[in-house]
């Protein structure tokens, strides 16, 4: 009887001492994990579709979740676009076609077949170790399907999240809206600190794809007062986007 009450206290303890599962641990500290004043990386954009691809390298410049700005560049380093990001307003200019796109908020269009448009959010935030992108932890209860597999909802927005148990890495997500599916492929974590980001995130659309690959990051870089005031030529035709 008194093996039988130690093994049952002991049974109990453990059960009470349990480890937190690894993805509700991440998100924990995912929400808490703190914001870089800014940053600069050095990127490269590429994209694919059934017919066609292509790719451009560039520069990133960050005050996270207040403002962004990218500069694109082709071919020997030709300018190939200026993406400029504020207070929800956001620039597009395209030297080549001397044109400027302008709209408001976090939706951004992109000239993909099949990809209309890309949140800056999320496009850039696993830079800081927001793995899954702003606005999740306002999501309902996560449910846990097996080890290593998660879903919850935000919305009309179904949600799901894949970790690798081994590194505690997420390496896949997608979002459900109705009959539109987006996958978000995310490889190659490395370190660089203070954070663990992956250097490699694709979003995809059935066949269509764009990858954004990382390759410097500076935390704590310099810049003069006017990197955050865009030149935007007179001459260029000017599109408001809806």
């Amino acid at each position: 009887m008194r093996l039988f009450l130690l093994a049952l206290v002991i049974f109990l303890w453990s059960a009470c001492t349990k480890k937190q599962s690894p993805f509700l641990r991440y998100t924990s500290e995912a929400i808490h994990h703190k914001l870089p004043d800014s940053l600069k990386a050095s990127i490269d954009l590429s994209f694919a579709t059934e017919t066609e691809s292509g790719s451009l390298s560039g520069t990133l410049f960050s005050v996270p979740g207040e403002r962004y700005r990218i500069e694109l560049r082709g071919p020997l380093g030709i300018s190939a676009a200026s993406v400029f990001w504020k207070d929800s307003n956001w620039s597009i200019i395209i030297p080549s076609e001397e044109l400027i796109w302008k709209g408001r908020g976090k939706e951004l269009p992109t000239p993909i077949p099949g990809l209309k448009s890309i949140n800056i959010h999320q496009l850039v935030s696993t830079l800081w170790g927001d793995i899954l992108g702003p606005g999740w932890e306002q999501s309902h209860k996560v449910n846990k399907d097996s080890l290593n597999h998660w879903n919850w909802q935000k919305g009309d927005v179904f949600y799901t999240a894949t970790m690798n148990q081994k590194t505690g890495h997420i390496y896949n997500h997608s979002q459900q809206k109705q009959s539109e599916r987006l996958e978000i492929t995310l490889q190659d974590y490395q370190e660089h600190p203070p954070y663990v980001i992956p250097t490699e995130v694709t979003f995809a659309i059935g066949k269509t794809s764009l990858t954004l690959e990382i390759s410097q990051v500076n935390y704590k870089p310099s810049w003069k007062p006017r990197l955050w005031k865009l030149r935007e030529p007179a001459s260029f035709q000017t599109i408001n986007w809806d």
